[in-house]
């Protein structure tokens, strides 16, 4: 079977079994990206979401079709590997896996970020490039100079080590402590990253232990309130 990509858009006021006829070609798919718009985001969204054309659901609704989605995709043989992200086995995205375990790449176009680690003075370090966000700017800068780049900065061993928690935690693997932090953690030491207490407050939605971190499904549902409070 020829892997294809679907972006599947779940309209967040139906019924579960809307979800299943919304998404009726499994066999000929084998990626789904699943993610709830931000009306913020979206600005002809919000403007219909200001005169009242478009209700935005509750947390409770949202909340219940997050679920029902990840039962319809697991009902048709699809894993989820990251909160959005559900896929056959083996046509998981190398791309998306690689930025959320930390791993280097490169931004190219208007407003692209990248990240690549480079070794200074015996420690890795990252650094990061965004390029130029105005599309006719930054093609008269290429032209004219070859380059885009807006913002090359280098990353501290702490923003790196949050943006691999950030990332990772939202996939089923988890972090892996040595795998993920081993070669960027120079010396720093997990309590000058996580606030302890507030993991063990949410315990009951964290598998913690000295291997790694990893969210429990009911986790995911609240990762950005459990993210906000464990990273110091």
């Amino acid at each position: 079977m020829e892997g294809r990509t679907k972006a599947c858009p779940l309209p967040r006021y139906r019924s579960p079994l809307f979800i299943q006829s919304h998404c009726r070609t499994w066999d000929s798919v084998s990626l789904i990206l699943s993610f709830e718009f931000e009306k913020l985001k979206i600005c002809r969204l919000n403007e219909k979401v200001r005169k009242g054309k478009v209700v935005m659901p509750d947390e409770d609704l949202q909340t219940e079709l997050y679920e029902a989605t990840v039962e319809v995709m697991e009902e048709h043989g699809y894993k989820q590997y990251e909160i959005s992200n559900f896929a056959l086995p083996g046509f998981e995205s190398k791309h998306n896996i690689n930025y959320w375990k930390g791993g280097d790449y490169i931004g190219v176009g208007p407003g692209a970020a990248g990240r690549i680690t480079v070794m200074e003075n015996g420690l890795f370090i990252k650094r990061s490039f965004l390029q130029e966000r105005h599309p006719p700017r930054w093609m008269d800068t290429v032209l004219r100079e070859g380059v885009a780049t807006q913002e090359d900065t280098t990353l501290t061993t702490k923003q790196q080590l949050t943006e691999l928690i950030m990332s990772g935690l939202r996939t089923d693997e988890g972090i892996h402590f040595t795998e993920n932090f081993g070669v960027l953690s120079n010396g720093l030491q997990l309590d000058e990253i996580f606030d302890v207490g507030y993991i063990n407050k949410y315990k009951q939605f964290l598998h913690f232990s000295p291997e790694g971190l990893k969210a429990t499904s009911q986790g995911r549902l609240i990762l950005d309130t459990i993210l906000s409070e464990i990273l110091l």
